[in-house]
């Protein structure tokens, strides 16, 4: 019994996570990504990708809202850096589960701190 069926069977939520520190894949191949999620056992796929240029944000965007309408898991996307700090707030309006901030200390490039969070979505 491999670990994911270990988990379901004792009622344990799956997050499959996948970072790309370097760069955003086009958007087909990110949808490909959350696809691969869902096919292992995925109750949540999580992508987050380096942006480039506005442009990777709206693919990230887009990819993350396609799997939201057409797969049967819950999803996150972030655009990390500072030029994807708007996607940690917007993500949601793109069907985004949650988003990641951070209490201490920045754990992520362009994280945000979880009170800036609270005030931005409030």
């Amino acid at each position: 019994m491999n670990c994911i069926t270990r988990a379901q069977n004792n009622e344990v939520k799956i997050i499959i996570s996948h970072h790309d520190f370097k760069s955003t894949p086009d958007e087909e191949e990110m949808f490909v990504t959350y696809e691969t999620m869902s096919e292992l056992g995925a109750d949540i796929g999580k992508l987050a990708v380096m942006p480039e240029n506005e442009k990777h944000l709206l693919s990230m965007l887009n990819a993350m809202n396609r799997a939201y309408h057409k797969l049967n898991i819950d999803v996150i996307g972030i655009s990390m850096g500072e030029l994807g700090k708007m996607t940690r707030i917007t993500a949601g309006l793109f069907g985004s589960k949650f988003t990641y901030g951070f209490l201490g200390k920045e754990a992520a490039p362009g994280q945000i701190h979880v009170k800036e969070i609270k005030e931005q979505l409030a």
